[in-house]
């Protein structure tokens, strides 16, 4: 698979089947994203790789905390659409609107809010820090690792989903998976293969470059 082929056919998958990812496979994939840049060559990431028992444990917990409304504590709190600015809650609605017409209705979204509950069903889960005294510039750098996990993950044959459903719950999950206080839990991404399940076809719409690119002669 070419790099254009890579990038174009990657896409968050929230069905994933019971295959387990190889240990030696996960082990060429962090490789590869672990040559992502980063401000100074500084490479503050930490990757917390949950599987096994450890990952049931979580989910179970996740599932339990959903159902309870317990609240949630992401260390990147989440900001609500009407707050952002008017072109990134039209995206956002353009998105909402063609997956429900992908699945046929908001009525069939249903398997998709459970598969959220049970964190996608994915045998990895990759989790992703950056040191508590960290430069907010570190933040950046943690993107261009995650791009690059999922891209590398794509190249190697696995599916992914980086997803704010993976880290609602950052107390608990620093208590699981035994991350230092003085590290921020940020990212998790969901590792795997995809099952057969329609809405893995879904492609969300991308914007015209002439909407976001702008050149001076």
């Amino acid at each position: 698979m070419d790099f254009d082929q890579i990038i174009t056919s990657r896409r968050s998958i929230r069905f994933f089947s019971s295959k387990p990812v190889a240990t030696d496979l996960l082990t060429e994939i962090l490789t590869l994203a672990n040559y992502a840049p980063s401000w100074s060559d500084s490479q503050p990431w930490q990757v917390y790789l949950a599987q096994g028992e450890t990952l049931a444990k979580i989910k179970a917990a996740h599932q339990k905390a959903t159902a309870v409304k317990l609240a949630t504590s992401p260390t990147l709190a989440p900001m609500r659409r009407r707050f952002w600015e008017d072109f990134a809650r039209e995206n956002m609605h353009n998105n909402s609107e063609a997956m429900r017409a992908f699945v046929g209705g908001a009525e069939n979204l249903t398997e998709f809010n459970q598969a959220q509950t049970d964190l996608f069903n994915a045998p990895v889960i990759c989790y992703l820090t950056i040191p508590q005294k960290a430069p907010d510039w570190s933040l950046f750098d943690l993107g261009l690792f995650s791009q690059s996990l999922t891209l590398a993950a794509k190249s190697r044959g696995v599916d992914s989903i980086i997803a704010y459903e993976l880290i609602k719950y950052t107390d608990q999950l620093k208590a699981t998976l035994q991350i230092p206080a003085s590290e921020n839990l940020i990212a998790g991404i969901a590792l795997g293969y995809r099952d057969s399940h329609a809405l893995n076809d879904y492609q969300s719409p991308r914007r015209p470059l002439a909407e976001f690119v702008h050149t001076f002669d």
